[in-house]
């Protein structure tokens, strides 16, 4: 399973799930955090995701957009 911390896949998923879920945690108010990334698995793994393309694309000299706006993250010291 790509979830499965004994392989190299799995492990690489969790530290992504830590480094963006401590990225949201330190840009957003406490209440959006909650809301977005903790009682919803769906929202919770987009937001994940969108947070990532925007480190990504941001290398590719593309801006990740959403609505509502959110804090920009592609430089934020945890990467």
């Amino acid at each position: 399973a790509p979830s499965d911390r004994r392989f190299p896949l799995g492990e690489l998923h969790w530290i992504l799930t830590a480094v963006t879920d401590a990225i949201g945690w330190h840009l957003l108010p406490q209440p959006l955090f909650r809301k977005l990334f903790r009682q919803d698995v769906l929202v919770s793994a987009l937001l994940r995701n969108f947070i990532l393309a925007t480190r990504v694309l941001w290398h590719l000299r593309c801006t990740a957009v959403s609505v509502p706006p959110l804090p920009p993250s592609h430089s934020h010291p945890l990467w």
